[in-house]
């Protein structure tokens, strides 16, 4: 009884180890329910929603998460905007304890690790090869103007360590 359940979970990380994590293609809504910027830069802290946007859908460990939302505070705070980072901060904060999820498009929901399939939304470390994949994909976002979307073929692989 004892070996069969080692071996069973010696495969099942060794499944968890070689299967990517992350089945939906990326997709934002920029700031979600929030403006992107002001009146007269209305795309100020677009970037900093993208990056909240792309570290959610990405997932990891609870203080990946806890970092995601501080900088998301930290990047429209820089862009001398202390009042509006902090409003954006506890709205985010505000949303996590909410008895709904927010869906602001079909089947697309903003929460954290939304990227993979709901059965593997659990916190797990980020592989080395996932953070330089996230990097690499902020960059393309954050130069293009398009709508985003990034097919699953493209993603990173994430695993259990």
């Amino acid at each position: 009884m004892h070996k069969s359940l080692i071996i069973f979970l010696i495969c099942g990380l060794c499944y968890a180890k070689t299967t990517s994590l992350v089945k939906k293609a990326f997709k934002t809504d920029y700031c979600t329910l929030f403006p992107e910027g002001t009146w007269s830069s209305p795309n100020l802290w677009r970037d900093c929603c993208i990056d909240h946007d792309l570290q959610y859908w990405m997932g990891g460990l609870k203080e990946d998460e806890k970092k995601a939302d501080q900088q998301l505070r930290e990047c429209v705070a820089s862009k001398n905007k202390p009042i509006i980072a902090s409003l954006m901060f506890y709205a985010v904060k505000f949303g996590k304890i909410l008895p709904f999820i927010i869906k602001t498009e079909k089947d697309i929901s903003f929460h954290w690790g939304w990227g993979r399939s709901p059965t593997e939304r659990v916190y797990q470390r980020r592989t080395k090869k996932a953070l330089i994949e996230l990097e690499n994909i902020s960059k393309t976002l954050k130069s293009s103007s398009k709508q985003f979307y990034i097919q699953p073929a493209t993603l990173p692989s994430m695993s259990l360590r």
